[in-house]
């Protein structure tokens, strides 16, 4: 027993104290001892403040192992003596910011931000610099995940600044890696005219928060602002390849970010193995899908790693040239041939020569020239049009359809011969809705196609929306996802938002980008609504002048007050 009631609270305070330290450099065992045998002594000697902090420190503890919902029980419970001790007072300032923080942790997003703008208003009312800070710093965190990066920014910076004046070196540095985190992602959003700049801010915040950290000896930071760098680095060389690759194209073409084939899925890995084990011999190979699945791109791929890959690609879609053209089309015509045939005409056979011959929609060829392709591919010889010496061809065809061609020599539309030659080694790819995985990727290369450098599909669309895209089935497979890419792209530069549609009549999709939440179902002619917490922000941000808020907001102030109606906050 104690002497006295003071020295009973002086030894709790020193076990919170304790408890705070052994956190700090992440002995969570010891720190978790030390705090709950304080919360024992607080509860036995009736002293609900240092109860209430016991609670908070323990929950600091689970937070920082990673475990934000059993953090979130004891500030609750902390929270519910804080606010009979003094509803205004500091500790509830504190475990508001820290469950507003858990919450974004656990990707409850807006709840965290609605929490954090309430923590937020507290702390100024308050006066208290420190938790000010901090509680801006895990609004940029929220406001990131939330895909709000400028926002995030200023956040950030503001939060930076006031813990640097105060001298809290420990969340200063935190604070530091945040806002590097903040301009990395930057450094990928399209609105951004210069990324090396973004990277370069990136870098600055990161040296500051590694020199705090190791003049602290704190190890799980220092480790935390390495694993940044790194990406900032990696980031740094994908942005200088890039601009290397934007100098090299010429006035007019295209620029696009190395040649990629996305196969994250089984059904892909697969398809590439086949392309490996294929693609050094000079048989002919068949490549059969649904029409969007790439098949052109595969047999691209297959001749790049072939022995032919210095020479010629000749690719032909059989359904583009007429019936009537097929002969002169593949196999060239002499000079009067027929009427009008001024002069020599090399044929797709000759083009091809020594390289390669990819016939897209080889089941729509016609029966007369189906003959004429299987002595091709048999001998390598062939007439051209009004030349009777016999000619020949060193090359290798890989042909591609969407149709079932067994079913096609079934029912007599295709010579059983030509489809034994052809499909003697083949290649199925799978649909993309049996290949989910790719999904993203697919989003992320072509939305990157469409900016000029490496982007993400999370700066295009919100979460909900990036959920109805991965369920959805793409019935125009990868060729769709390039076109919604490019709309969401156009979208973007163009209005400063996303908002695309997808799928045709009921089963239509309107997407949104970050900050707007994607509908199902049908049309709107209206952007999806404002979240409550970007309002409540904006709104205490703007000092509760709904038309600065609305400003802050890039919304009418008409549009703000119909928000406010309908969130029952008018």
């Amino acid at each position: 027993m104690f002497s006295d009631r003071s020295d009973a609270k002086n030894l709790c305070r020193t076990h919170i104290a304790l408890g705070n330290v052994h956190r700090l450099t992440r002995d969570f065992n010891s720190a978790r001892k030390n705090l709950m045998h304080a919360y024992t002594m607080a509860c036995d000697l009736k002293i609900p403040r240092e109860e209430c902090l016991s609670l908070e420190f323990l929950g600091d503890v689970f937070r920082d192992e990673g475990k934000p919902e059993e953090a979130r029980r004891y500030y609750q419970r902390g929270l519910a003596i804080a606010r009979e001790i003094a509803p205004e007072g500091d500790l509830v300032m504190e475990l508001l910011r820290r469950e507003g923080e858990c919450l974004v942790d656990e990707g409850r997003t807006g709840e965290g931000l609605e929490v954090l703008a309430r923590a937020l208003s507290h702390t100024r009312k308050l006066g208290d610099r420190f938790e000010e800070g901090v509680t801006l710093r895990c609004l940029a965190r929220g406001l990131l995940q939330a895909g709000d990066v400028e926002h995030a920014r200023e956040y950030a910076d503001e939060a930076c600044g006031k813990l640097e004046e105060i001298d809290a070196r420990h969340e200063h540095a935190i604070a530091r890696l945040a806002a590097a985190e903040i301009m990395l992602r930057l450094s990928e959003s399209p609105s951004v005219a210069e990324p090396r700049d973004a990277l370069d801010g990136a870098w600055e915040h990161s040296l500051v928060a590694q020199g705090i950290c190791r003049s602290l000896a704190i190890e799980h930071w220092t480790d935390a602002v390495k694993r940044v760098q790194s990406r900032i680095a990696k980031r740094r060389a994908e942005e200088l390849r890039y601009a290397g690759a934007r100098e090299k194209t010429k006035p007019g073409e295209t620029y696009k970010p190395g040649d990629v084939i996305i196969a994250e899925s089984r059904g892909m890995q697969e398809v590439m193995q086949a392309v490996r084990a294929f693609a050094p011999y000079d048989e002919a190979l068949l490549l059969t899908g649904e029409t969007g699945t790439g098949k052109e791109v595969i047999a691209q791929r297959i001749h790049r790693e072939s022995l032919r890959k210095d020479k010629p690609f000749v690719a032909v879609n059989v359904t583009a040239v007429p019936q009537t053209m097929f002969e002169r089309e593949f196999f060239g015509n002499v000079k009067g041939a027929f009427s009008g045939a001024d002069h020599d005409r090399q044929g797709l056979a000759a083009r091809a020569d020594t390289g390669t011959l990819f016939l897209d929609e080889i089941g729509e060829l016609p029966s007369a020239t189906q003959a004429k392709l299987l002595r091709l591919l048999q001998d390598g010889s062939y007439f051209c049009l009004g030349d009777p010496v016999e000619r020949r061809a060193d090359l290798r065809v890989i042909a591609a359809t969407n149709i079932d061609l067994e079913r096609a020599v079934s029912e007599g539309r295709f010579r059983e011969d030509l489809y034994f030659r052809l499909a003697f080694l083949a290649i199925p790819i799978p649909p993309l809705r049996e290949r989910p995985e790719d999904i993203r990727p697919l989003l992320d290369h072509f939305l990157s196609l469409s900016a000029g450098r490496r982007v993400t599909a999370d700066q295009y669309f919100n979460d909900q929306s990036l959920r109805l895209l991965a369920g959805y089935g793409w019935p125009g497979n990868v060729r769709e996802v390039a076109l919604v890419a490019r709309r969401a792209f156009i979208s973007q530069q163009t209005f400063g938002h996303v908002e695309v549609e997808v799928g045709t009549g009921e089963d239509t999709m309107v997407l949104g980008g970050p900050g707007l939440a994607g509908v199902a179902g049908g049309r709107s002619g209206d952007p999806a609504p404002l979240s409550r917490a970007r309002i409540l922000l904006a709104l205490e941000e703007a000092g509760g002048n709904r038309t600065a808020a609305a400003e802050r907001l890039g919304v009418a102030r008409a549009t703000l007050y119909r928000r406010l109606t309908k969130l029952g906050l008018d």
